[in-house]
C-alpha cells in the first residue's frame, strides 16, 4: 500500500511485477492481469482509487492514455476539493448566521460610515424608541420607505 499512499501511478503490464505487497495481495484477489491505479488525493488526503484493468491479457497503458487519465484524476480531485470548500463554507455562514440571529447583544457589520449587516434585534430597538410619544412617534430617522438611513434596517409599521 505504500506507493498508493505514496501518491505513485500503478501501471504493471503484469501484476505479479508490481513490487508492493499489499498492493499485489489487493489484486491478486481480483483475478487481474494488469492494472493501472490512479490514485485520488484531495489536498494531501488521501480519497480513493480510479482502477483500469485487464482480466484476460496482460496489457501495458501507453504513456500518453496514463497522462490523460491522470489529468482527468486532477480534474476529478480539484472538482472535490472545491464541494468540500463548498460545503465548509456552507457550514460555516450557517453557524455564524445562527450566532448573529440568536445573540442577545448588538451585533452589527460596518464597512467605513455604512453598515452591512444589522441583528434585528437593533432594528427593532431603534424603530420602539422612535414611535414613542417622547420622540413624538415620528419614526425618526426612517425614510418615507421606511428604511433607517443610517442602519439600513426596514421600519415594521
Amino acid at each position: 500500500m505504500q506507493m498508493i499512499k505514496d501518491n505513485k501511478i500503478i501501471n504493471y503490464k503484469d501484476i505479479k511485477d508490481i513490487p508492493g505487497a499489499g498492493e499485489k495481495k489487493i489484486l491478486g484477489f481480483l483475478d487481474l492481469e494488469s492494472a493501472l491505479i490512479l490514485p485520488v488525493y484531495t489536498g494531501k488526503k488521501f480519497y480513493g482509487l480510479i482502477v483500469f484493468h485487464e482480466c484476460r491479457y496482460h496489457r501495458k497503458w501507453p504513456v500518453e492514455d496514463v497522462t490523460l487519465l491522470n489529468t482527468i484524476v486532477q480534474i476529478i480531485s480539484g472538482a472535490i476539493e472545491r464541494k468540500q470548500s463548498e460545503n465548509a463554507l456552507r457550514k460555516s455562514e450557517a453557524k455564524y448566521r445562527s450566532y448573529f440571529e440568536n445573540s442577545q447583544d448588538i451585533v452589527f457589520i460596518n464597512s467605513g460610515d455604512s453598515f452591512i449587516d444589522v441583528h434585528y434585534w437593533i432594528c427593532n430597538s431603534i424603530q420602539r424608541y422612535y414611535r414613542t410619544k417622547e420622540n413624538g412617534g415620528t419614526g425618526g430617522p426612517f425614510s418615507k420607505d421606511g428604511v433607517h438611513r443610517a442602519t439600513g434596517c426596514r421600519d415594521s409599521a
